[in-house]
């Protein structure tokens, strides 16, 4: 099912019935452009920074998702687009390795 709010979001929804009672589950839910948040930007506008920061915001939520779950580390790795779990770990090692070489310098 879908509906409209006044505000202008959609919201779609399952509404299932069986022995224990009724449950509903949110399936997806659309923001008109007006109520989408707005990019934030770094002061400096350093857009290295920013990139970094945006990565490390994806593979936390990534984490956080997928925490506890059977296979966890590979379930990350496909949330986060690499193609197996050895490339997603590759992937940090050089992001690791990347970072301690510029704090050296």
């Amino acid at each position: 099912m879908q509906i409209t709010l006044n505000n202008g979001i959609k919201v779609d929804f399952k509404i299932e019935i069986d022995n224990e009672g009724v449950s509903i589950k949110l399936t997806s839910c659309t923001l008109p452009e007006a109520l989408r948040p707005k990019p934030k930007f770094r002061e400096d506008m350093n857009v290295h920074l920013a990139v970094e920061e945006l990565k490390n915001e994806y593979i936390d939520e990534a984490t956080r998702r997928c925490k506890g779950m059977k296979g966890e580390q590979s379930r990350i790795a496909e949330m986060l687009g690499f193609k197996s779990y050895q490339a997603y770990r590759y992937w940090q090692k050089r992001q690791h390795n990347n970072n301690r070489k510029k704090e050296e310098n």
